[in-house]
């Protein structure tokens, strides 16, 4: 039967006399004829009748036109191509197709609640206190605790723990991304302290430097930090990596971390500032969408790529929220745009879960931001927590409590412990470090490894222990150059927290915790009670009287002669709304970044006998005016971290609205500068700073130098290249959250015969040759505990002599390092 026949007899036939009744005339119709591809998770040519909703927004039905709906025209067309069911699937009959038409022609009735969408687990927003088990013998550890219940629930055996050497390889590469020395795993495997494991933990997590340089790979990948690539040459990208470097350094509290990166600094912007591409891209991958995206993703686990376009197929995302969220970030009005078609419609700033609150639509922009910080960290705010240790969790184990880690809408495998590490994390001060802690001291942790998990397996996953699990490109070439002591010179792209290469400068932020708050600075510490008695004594000053209330927006420039007395330690310490650029005779030390924390400024090195020149480039950053200020105070130490002295009001501040050559040096004449405005002393200030000094943020800018000192650079501080490229290393262009588990086709060439790696064999030969020319045991002996913390087997000894050679040969040497290093024991963290 022709379409235009078939359609006739469709028009003219008699309505159906009866009301229609949704739930048995209409649901059994496109369940059978519709749903397979276009209900549930599935949504064929982005056309989904989960809802109504999705249903009137894919643009197929016209309530009460049926005429003009293109979903009739689809069920009643011959053409191959066009019907609908497709040409391999039974067809509508009259009847069906009559009870369509008067559906849509009654105004597509639906009841509420209805949806062909497969039923979901919904994770809990609050966070949930867990009632820990009885306590067995020897299994105080809240963790086992836990999985001792759920062991016995699935009827599995107690966990099987893994040797001294095995341990503490899997530890030091978890925790610091390196080999144990072979000197340290001989003393450990030798110590008899019951409690050594714990001790074992707690040193290696108290290297600092090794622990940023590690876990600065997880969070890179995570927070899309590259040192270059694409963005980067026309300013639409930028990168975090030295405010990043420093907040891992000193173990910034993970709220604050949070907060830092939706209500940034200049340093921390560069997350949500995504990627503005260039050309024309599709709406949904606007920079205003990026930040909606990648804030969901990557601190919430949920995915608003789906409901980038329209509302979301897989959970229950809405396009609104989405574009809600962006238009928290945005500067501008931003139009909502379904599957890149613009709606008409104007997006509100809102957040997703308003039960912890809104902001405010009607605020500017870093208002908004900051408002948002606030709600992301509110302590209700139980997906945070729950994100962020279900993803330490997979990092340390393998796998996560729930799988993937970006998809927190899927239930877990243990409740009871997601909950109880989301909780305590926050009941321990966001310390992540704390977390790694209780989960490495765990008997579970300590455990034998089982194989790496098929994740197409459609079973129900049953934790068993922790998975073994690969090393990253920049583990794999650590482990080689520390077990060959072969750390190359870096190029002049590395990052180096010195100010050297790409990194820029550093800043770390931290929160006060009363009197007992610290910052770790070159070799002392800051206490709270001490930054606020220098704080007490500094001025409130800005270039209008009127600064108080109404400061105009723009820049203004300070400038200051003080007498600097001399101290073992000098520091600045400022604080400014919006912000302030600090300089010291000539030298650049830093910004305040943020209008609400306090930053304590490394001078020491820049300070001259007599007279010093402090130079401050103040900016009201707002469209329209506000309060605004500057303080700022420099003070001296004496070696034991005792405050020696605070600098006398002798100078007094200039200032100037014009930006002229060289302001900031010693050498510039400011006698035509007119003279700053006294405000009042730091009480005053209209930010109320000290009078809500326990629940600020303030930071310190180290001397990096001194800190870093001959240090090599590690795989992580360098640029991407294509042997990290081949071994998984990604661009960053986009969040990744997980690298591949299994070992790819280019990974296994390119590790058998590449170029790269070649090379890099042959360096290492030539080093470890050079270190041991005479003793080929010793050599073998060593080789096999730095790269595996184990010795030789006496055929593996027999084997690695055979192929140094009598005598050792540099080619000898590089065969066996293909040997050892080409090993899966090598690659595997087990």
């Amino acid at each position: 039967m022709g379409c235009t026949l078939l359609a006739s007899i469709l028009w003219q036939a008699p309505a159906i006399a009866k009301d229609i009744d949704f739930a048995h005339d209409v649901v059994p119709i496109l369940r059978q004829r519709c749903a397979e591809c276009h209900g549930g998770s599935e949504a064929e040519g982005g056309f989904s009748l989960n809802t109504r909703a999705l249903l009137l927004e894919a643009d197929v039905v016209t309530p009460r036109q049926a005429d003009e709906s293109r979903i009739l025209e689809l069920v009643t067309s011959t053409d191959p191509d066009d019907q609908m069911p497709p040409k391999d699937r039974d067809r509508l009959t009259e009847k069906e197709m009559q009870l369509l038409k008067q559906w849509i022609d009654d105004g597509l009735p639906w009841e509420d609640g209805f949806t062909f969408a497969e039923e979901r687990y919904e994770p809990p927003l609050l966070p949930r206190p867990v009632e820990l088990p009885t306590v067995m013998e020897g299994r105080s550890n809240p963790i086992d605790r836990i999985i001792d219940a759920y062991r016995v629930e699935y009827g599995l055996p107690r966990e099987v723990p893994i040797d001294d050497a095995a341990f503490m390889r899997r530890l030091t590469i978890d925790l610091v991304g390196l080999l144990p020395a072979p000197e340290e795993l001989e003393a450990f495997v030798a110590d008899d302290a019951v409690n050594k494991r714990q001790q074992l933990i707690d040193q290696t997590l108290a290297k600092d430097r090794d622990y940023a340089e590690h876990w600065i790979t997880f969070w890179s990948d995570l927070l899309r930090n590259a040192y270059a690539g694409t963005g980067f040459i026309d300013g639409g990208r930028k990168q975090i990596t030295g405010w990043l470097y420093g907040a891992l350094l000193t173990n910034m509290p993970y709220n604050l971390f949070v907060r830092e990166l939706i209500a940034p600094s200049p340093e921390s912007e560069g997350f949500i500032k995504g990627i503005k591409w260039r050309g024309n891209v599709n709406s949904s991958q606007a920079p205003e969408i990026q930040f909606a995206q990648s804030v969901g993703q990557v601190l919430l686990g949920i995915n608003l790529k789906c409901a980038s376009c329209h509302d979301s197929f897989i959970d229950r995302w809405t396009l609104d929220e989405t574009y809600n969220l962006a238009a928290v970030f945005s500067s501008k009005p931003l139009e909502v745009h379904r599957c890149d078609v613009p709606s008409g419609r104007f997006a509100e700033a809102a957040w997703i879960f308003p039960e912890l609150g809104q902001v405010d639509k009607q605020a500017e922009q870093p208002e908004r931001l900051r408002q948002l910080a606030d709600l992301m960290t509110h302590p209700d705010n139980g997906r945070l927590t729950r994100t962020i240790v279900n993803r330490l969790w997979q990092r340390m184990m393998g796998r996560g409590i729930v799988d993937p880690v970006d998809a927190m809408q899927t239930e877990p495998w243990s409740a009871d412990l997601l909950d109880y590490l989301a909780l305590n994390l926050q009941q321990h001060n966001y310390d992540l470090k704390q977390t790694l802690s209780l989960i490495a001291n765990s008997h579970a942790y300590q455990a034998q490894a089982v194989a790496i998990e098929d994740h197409s397996s459609s079973e129900q996953f049953v934790f068993q222990g922790p998975q073994t699990k690969r090393m990253t490109a920049e583990q794999f070439l650590d482990a080689i150059w520390q077990s060959t002591r072969t750390w190359s010179d870096p190029d002049g792209n590395a990052f180096k927290p010195d100010g050297r290469g790409q990194g820029g400068q550093l800043a770390a932020v931290l929160q006060a915790e009363g009197s007992q708050a610290r910052i770790k600075t070159v070799d002392h510490l800051l206490t709270g009670d001490l930054i606020r008695e220098v704080l007490q004594q500094s001025q409130w000053v800005w270039s209008t009287p009127d600064a108080a209330t109404v400061a105009p927006p723009g820049v203004a420039h300070f400038r200051q002669t003080i007498e600097i007395p001399d101290a073992p330690h000098v520091l600045i310490v400022t604080a400014a709304d919006n912000s302030a650029e600090v300089f010291l005779n000539g030298h650049r030390l830093g910004d305040s970044g943020a209008y609400d924390r306090v930053v304590i400024l490394e001078a020491t090195e820049h300070v001259t006998s007599g007279t010093n020149l402090i130079a401050v480039r103040g900016k009201n950053d707002t469209d329209q005016p506000n309060p605004a200020g500057l303080l700022l105070k420099v003070f001296g130490l004496s070696e034991d971290g005792k405050l020696q002295w605070v600098e006398s009001e002798s100078g007094q501040w200039v200032w100037s609205a014009e930006t002229h050559s060289g302001w900031e040096l010693t050498d510039f004449d400011a006698s035509s500068w007119e003279t700053a405005v006294v405000l009042g002393d730091a009480s005053m200030a209209p930010w109320n700073l000290l009078a809500t000094f326990d629940d600020s943020r303030y930071a310190v800018v180290h001397d990096w130098k001194s800190l870093w000192g001959d240090r090599p650079v590690r795989a992580a501080l360098r640029p991407h290249d294509q042997l990290q490229a081949t071994l998984g290393r990604p661009n960053r262009e986009q969040v990744v959250s997980t690298r591949p588990s299994e070992l790819t086709t280019l990974e296994a060439i390119s590790l058998a015969n590449g170029e790269d790696v070649s090379s890099l064999m042959q360096h290492a030969a030539e080093n470890v040759l050079a270190q041991n020319r005479d003793d080929p045991d010793e050599l073998i002996n060593s080789l096999f505990l730095a790269a595996l913390a184990r010795p030789p087997s006496t055929i593996e000894h027999q084997v690695s002599l055979g192929l140094l050679g009598e005598p050792m040969t540099q080619d000898g040497v590089e065969d066996l390092l293909w040997a050892v290093f080409m090993l899966p024991e090598f690659h595997l963290i087990r």
